[in-house]
């Protein structure tokens, strides 16, 4: 497919979503949180350059790697296994590549100025609309990304209210919310077998309860099927005894 009329050496990339992409259960006004969402990816690559059937098959894999990594980028998880996996795209994303009238291009892959324009591209207007459409940015609060990996603390407590609570409450603080942002990292690590020693997180758990309430604290054991164990470690810091003020917090010395 050709476009007359396009100036400048470079290309464009719009990336739109349906209604009912509910990505990644942002929406939960739309959207059941606990049901596997509906999502449509759609890429529109446009150069001004002809391109060669080579170039042109080249520039999907240059422009999913881009898309793929900003995924990455902003831990967007799998909406089926968000706990453990993160996503790639989705199962129905499809991309147009448009070449233009000027000069022939035969190449759009990694090591060439028309790869990585394209690339770029796909990136940074895939995490605009993210943005967006789904709220997802890399400032987002640890309750979206708990809800990302469907950690759902009132299935996993049973229901505990004051205990749920708790835990909520402990993680409105900024220390509480670094260190769990930091267990979803360990997490994802220990989860693809990169990491297997979790002895020094065993001690930073039994540190950051012991300074939350006060004294040496006794921490509880959160089993749940559906939740990985580095995460189930550092909800039992917030679980664990009864809360002391939340100055301990503040002033807890890693």
């Amino acid at each position: 497919m050709k476009i007359p009329g396009i100036q400048g050496f470079g290309d464009f990339c719009r990336q739109t979503e349906t209604d009912q992409a509910l990505l990644f259960g942002i929406h939960q006004d739309k959207a059941d949180p606990l049901l596997p969402c509906q999502a449509l990816c759609q890429l529109l690559l446009v150069s001004n350059m002809q391109l060669s059937p080579q170039a042109m098959t080249r520039a999907i894999i240059s422009a999913t790697e881009g898309k793929s990594v900003d995924l990455q980028d902003l831990d967007i998880r799998s909406s089926y296994s968000g706990a453990a996996h993160a996503a790639t795209g989705t199962g129905t994303d499809n991309m147009i590549v448009v070449e233009g009238v000027g000069i022939t291009i035969d190449g759009t892959g990694g090591h060439t100025k028309m790869g990585e324009l394209m690339a770029g591209a796909v990136y940074d207007g895939v995490r605009q609309v993210i943005g967006k459409q789904n709220g997802l940015t890399e400032k987002r609060s640890i309750f979206k990304q708990l809800d990302e990996r469907k950690i759902y603390l009132g299935q996993i407590l049973r229901n505990n209210s004051p205990m749920q609570s708790r835990i909520e409450h402990s993680l409105l603080n900024p220390h509480s919310a670094s260190f769990m942002q930091a267990t979803l990292a360990i997490s994802d690590q220990y989860q693809r077998g990169l990491s297997t020693d979790l002895s020094a997180f065993d001690a930073w758990c039994q540190a950051r309860a012991d300074a939350l309430n006060g004294a040496l604290t006794p921490l509880p054991k959160i089993s749940d099927s559906d939740v990985p164990l580095v995460i189930g470690k550092a909800l039992a810091v917030f679980a664990a005894g009864d809360r002391a003020p939340e100055r301990n917090a503040d002033s807890m010395k890693e």
